[in-house]
Order: structure tokens, then C-alpha cells, then sequence
């Protein structure tokens, strides 16, 4: 961005469904933005985002976006890619616990994800907006900066839409297990393998994450194998 975004700028509020656009525009209002509704996503999420670039500086966009089936991406990914175009963008949903796996994939890109309610509040826009243009920009805070971290497989379930990797990450927490799509960690593998229980990784993770559902990963590679008899006393 030319510019810091500022009081009066326009934000775009993207939503399918009309009464949560006008809540969310509302709000974006209150917070001392100038709402751009985006009501009805266009079937292409590249034209959504060119319409996003052409109509306001930053946006606050609904996960869910089907509009009836007509549209085939989520939320998460408008604002991954729209975060890695250097346009801010935040996601805001009702449904975080329940859709945790199709927004697991594009946490990677998203600084701030809003709970609809108490969490998504002007002030939490505010400061949500705030948060996501630094990163964008280069400044990552301390729960968001990657490092390097080996992810354990504990086990593989499937799920009704994705298959599901049970990891631990011991750099965050060696006794909690995180569930994540399979899908994120074949994605960036070169020669995909069937995962299994007991399979090392290598990924960007941040370990210093306060909560699950902040982590991310991305850039999985295979683990360097440990070395016979390293582990012997």
C-alpha cells in the first residue's frame, strides 16, 4: 500500500448472506471505515479480488461463502491471497470451531480471524486491520513469526471432507495433539508419500502461538531420518 490505512478509508465487507453483510458493514463503520458491501461474491475468486483492489483498501470477508453453490472457495483463501498480495484483509466467522479444517489450510496467511459477537467488535476490527497491514507489510508479532519446526504424525482419520493428520509440534506443546487437513502437508511435498502414523516433518510453524487455533503451517518437507542408535543411551 501507498499509504498506512487510515480513518475514512474504504473497507470492503464481503459476505453472501445480506443481514450478516449489513452487521459486518456496520461495524466496519463504527470502527471509522467506510463500508464497501460485496453481497453477492462473483463465481471466480480472482475477480472477487480485483473487484476488492479496484473498490476499497483493505477487507473484512465472511468465511462461508457459497451463495446458494455458486461460489466453490472459502473465505480464508480471498483473504490468504489478498494478505499476500499486500492488501489487507480479515476473516470473520461463526463458524471457526466447526470449519477449522478448510480455514487451517490458508491460516498461513491470515493474521486475524474474528469471531462473529463479543470478538468482532469496532474496536477488534480496529485492531485487527491494524495487526494485518503491519504483517502484510513485513512486521510480524510474536505469536505470528514461523520457525522451523519438526510436526510428528500421531495418526491419519478420515474426515466427510478432508483427511484429517492428528500432529504434535513439541517446539509449541510435546503434550497436545493439533488436528490439520492432509491436504497441507501433500500440497508442498515434490514426491507426495502415504502418510502415516509415526512420519517427520520439517514445517514453518508459529511456536509461539497462545491458543490451537492460531497455529499454521506451511512449506512441509520430509524430516532428515534420526540416526541409528541416537536415541540409545
Amino acid at each position: 500500500m501507498d499509504r498506512p490505512l487510515s480513518e475514512g478509508d474504504k473497507v470492503a465487507v464481503v459476505d453472501d448472506v445480506q443481514e450478516d453483510a449489513a452487521m459486518t458493514a456496520s461495524l466496519v463503520s463504527e470502527a471509522g471505515f467506510n463500508p464497501v458491501v460485496i453481497a453477492s461474491p462473483p463465481s471466480s475468486i480472482d475477480s472477487l479480488l480485483a473487484d476488492i483492489r479496484r473498490s476499497a483498501r483493505a477487507v473484512v470477508c465472511d468465511h462461508r461463502l457459497s451463495d446458494r453453490g455458486r461460489v466453490r472457495y472459502y473465505g480464508a483463501e480471498v483473504v490468504a491471497r489478498s494478505n499476500e498480495q499486500h492488501f489487507p484483509a480479515v476473516l470473520i466467522t461463526t463458524y471457526a470451531d466447526v470449519d477449522y479444517a478448510s480455514i487451517r489450510l490458508w491460516r498461513a496467511g491470515i493474521p486475524c480471524m474474528l469471531k462473529r459477537g463479543r470478538e468482532s467488535g469496532p474496536d477488534e476490527i480496529i485492531e485487527a486491520l491494524n495487526r494485518t497491514e503491519k504483517e502484510v507489510n513485513g512486521l510480524f508479532s510474536v505469536e505470528r513469526k514461523p520457525y522451523r519446526a519438526v510436526v510428528r504424525v500421531e495418526s491419519i482419520r478420515p474426515s466427510a471432507s478432508y483427511g484429517v493428520a492428528e500432529v504434535v509440534v513439541s517446539a509449541w506443546n510435546p503434550a497436545e495433539v493439533i488436528e490439520i487437513p492432509v491436504e497441507l502437508i501433500r500440497r508442498d511435498l515434490k514426491e507426495p508419500k502415504i502418510l502415516s502414523a509415526g512420519s517427520r516433518y520439517m514445517a514453518d510453524v508459529n511456536i509461539f502461538a497462545p491458543s490451537p487455533d492460531e497455529l499454521y503451517f506451511q512449506n512441509f518437507e520430509l524430516a532428515p531420518e534420526i540416526p541409528e542408535g541416537w536415541l540409545e543411551g
